[in-house]
């Protein structure tokens, strides 16, 4: 940020592939905003019984288990590269930048079902870092590319996952200290994910899952996960941790449910929409420590070289991390610095 920590804005307006047996797509939630439904009246005596958690896992069937979803500070790195991509009707979805002047995000998430066209690009706008009504740094679309061999559903929710994809090229570039994620084709099964978004529930607030993992590919080419994501989600990168920094494996489109009941997250692979590796670039905004403290815990990074190169580039404030402050972190003692929980 421009002489350092500049203050918010207040925005004025907001190789592997392995089929997975019994997979039916039985419902796949697209996650853009959904327009309000009709709301109907009914008494107390009319209320379906069920427990509050069967409730939840029916009204957002996109948690997998318990809701491991954190909020985090969407000003510090690596968040802040992270945005809305805001529509004039309303909508949002998650997007990510991959250059200064370049975001990823899901096709689906472009396509307007009230026209049955796409939303013009002058229709949509890149919010980096937004955090309730604020932002760190925002830019007009200048140009939206959906895959060229997506088709749309008139209903908006995504019906062909590996190809919903789509890159929007920014009127101007963003400032060069919120930095970038870089991008990695060719996942391979098992990774540990950080995948983080915008959710519905919490639109206003990012939200990441640590810690959740790639689970395999269908025939198609479509990618599956069991990080939690909602409505909103869509568009949002999964991620990896390597020597340079974060990579997005694959754009988050959607989910299914199986034969068994049970939910799977559905992604787009990122050598898709790009195919060539891109480099990730840090710029200078703070660091979440907490972030790497949780990479230690919950991604088994410790006494890995690339993970200690990652965080050696990337201390508070900009600044190295010294041996004590890398050793604390490694033995877990550290305590998690400016990570608690966003609400």
């Amino acid at each position: 940020m421009r002489g350092g920590r500049r203050r918010f804005r207040r925005q004025r307006r907001a190789g592997f592939h392995l089929p997975v047996p019994g997979l039916l797509a039985m419902a796949v939630l697209g996650a853009t905003v959904l327009p309000p439904e009709p709301a109907f009246a009914q008494t107390a005596a009319e209320l379906p019984r069920e427990s509050d958690d069967a409730m939840l896992h029916r009204l957002k069937p996109g948690l997998k288990g318990e809701d491991d979803r954190i909020g985090v500070d969407a000003s510090t790195w690596p968040w802040v590269a992270v945005g809305r991509v805001n529509r004039s009707d309303g909508s949002f979805c998650t997007g990510t930048l991959v250059a200064p002047d370049k975001v990823v995000t899901a096709a689906h998430c472009l396509w307007n079902r009230r026209t049955q066209n796409w939303m013009p690009a002058s229709g949509l706008t890149f919010v980096a870092g937004y955090q309730r009504g604020a932002w760190v740094e925002h830019a007009a679309v200048a140009r939206a590319h959906p895959s060229p061999t997506y088709r749309p559903n008139p209903s908006g929710k995504t019906t062909q996952p590996a190809l919903d994809w789509a890159v929007l090229d920014l009127a101007h570039p963003l400032d060069g200290s919120l930095g970038h994620f870089g991008t990695r084709p060719n996942p391979l099964r098992g990774l540990p994910l950080v995948q983080v978004g915008y959710s519905s529930d919490r639109r206003h607030v990012q939200t990441a899952n640590i810690g959740c993992h790639l689970l395999g590919q269908d025939k198609s080419g479509t990618l599956l996960h069991d990080c939690d994501t909602v409505s909103g989600d869509s568009g949002s990168p999964l991620v990896i941790w390597d020597s340079d920094g974060p990579r997005i494996v694959a754009v988050h489109v959607g989910t299914v449910t199986t034969h068994s009941g049970s939910s799977l997250g559905v992604a787009a692979p990122i050598g898709s929409a790009l195919p060539g590796p891109l480099a990730p670039a840090r710029g200078t905004v703070p660091i979440d420590q907490g972030l790497v403290a949780l990479l230690v815990g919950k991604l088994g990074y410790s006494g890995a070289d690339a993970f200690h190169r990652a965080v050696r580039q990337a201390g508070p404030s900009g600044q190295p991390f010294t041996a004590e402050d890398l050793g604390l972190l490694l033995s877990g003692s550290a305590p998690p610095a400016g990570s608690a929980e966003v609400r």
